[in-house]
């Protein structure tokens, strides 16, 4: 499980990441400085649990029996 943990981490932090660029060019900074802002700041925690655990969530309740077909 802590494998699964960990990768589900890295796809939360690069999820956030991605939507930290597309709200900074939106705003208007360039595509360059977005992604060097993105890729530098500080995620926090708190977020980043929370995005981990909402897709660890979501993999537990497709493998729940009440998704199979009869």
């Amino acid at each position: 499980m802590s494998g699964l943990m960990k990768e589900l981490s890295i796809e939360a932090e690069e999820h956030l990441r991605n939507k930290i660029y597309f709200a900074l060019t939106e705003y208007g900074f360039t595509q360059d400085d977005a992604e060097n802002l993105a890729d530098s700041c500080d995620i926090p925690w708190k977020l980043l649990h929370n995005e981990t655990t909402d897709k660890f969530t979501a993999i537990i309740d497709f493998g729940h029996d009440s998704f199979r077909e009869p």
